[in-house]
């Protein structure tokens, strides 16, 4: 298993990530549904941006491209114009190892009113009540990705958002010593009982964020921290 396969060859040069010369920021966008609702409102307001998406639902990135109609009408859509410009997606599930394993596809039961569920509850995790597919999907940590960075031409990373119910503790975890380099982290700290084996614990998560320099500034069903190597002028956080 080599990630490298799974990254868009417009932003792969011999072996490494090469970032297009308009690139002075990076956010990595993990968990984008059916319309990447995050990488949409970073993108509108940050022309110098370039976001990656990775995103383990093949039905998510065909819906995310147009290829196939979205389970309902969302507030925020990914424009598809940002599409191998300035978003990049990578379809493959992050963890704390790299493996391949079982995934569970949600079937969308949302109707026009936005009651039941869609393909953005899909997970790692069996679900105890939803509708699902299985199917095996390629893990990795994403220092597997990072490590392909020109940490000399991008120093660090803006932001990290993680969306993955119920995986979010351990992709955090497979961030390993890149963490230091990542300005801002937003992760989803609860799932509702929605899946078998969650194990996430908000007090866990708050204890490895401060043991790596991190400070809580965000609360509620997503969590975020701030890396205080850096100042808030080092940063834009949209």
């Amino acid at each position: 298993m080599n990630i490298l396969e799974h990254i868009p060859k417009e932003l792969v040069k011999d072996g490494k990530v090469k970032l297009p010369s308009f690139c002075k920021r990076i956010k990595i966008d993990v968990g984008l549904s059916h319309n990447a609702p995050n990488s949409q409102a970073w993108l509108e307001k940050d022309d110098e941006l370039l976001v990656i998406g990775i995103e383990p639902n093949e039905d998510s990135i065909k819906t995310i491209k147009g290829l196939t109609k979205a389970p309902y009408k969302a507030q925020w859509v990914l424009d598809k114009h940002y599409i191998d410009k300035r978003f990049f997606m990578i379809q493959a599930a992050l963890s704390d190892r790299n493996k391949s394993d079982i995934f569970y596809k949600v079937k969308n039961r949302v109707n026009e009113n936005m009651e039941g569920y869609d393909m953005g509850s899909s997970s790692l995790y069996k679900p105890k009540h939803l509708e699902y597919e299985q199917s095996e999907v390629s893990i990795f940590r994403l220092d597997e990705l990072l490590k392909l960075f020109d940490w000399e031409s991008i120093p660090r990373i803006e932001q990290v958002k993680i969306d993955a119910q119920g995986e979010d503790f351990k992709i955090v975890k497979g961030i390993g010593s890149y963490l230091n380099k990542i300005g801002y982290i937003t992760i989803e700290t609860s799932t509702y009982g929605q899946y078998e084996g969650v194990t996430n614990e908000l007090q866990v998560i708050d204890s490895l964020m401060s043991e790596n320099n991190f400070e809580k500034c965000g609360w509620g069903d997503d969590s975020t921290y701030k890396n205080l190597r850096f100042t808030d002028a080092d940063f834009i956080l949209l």
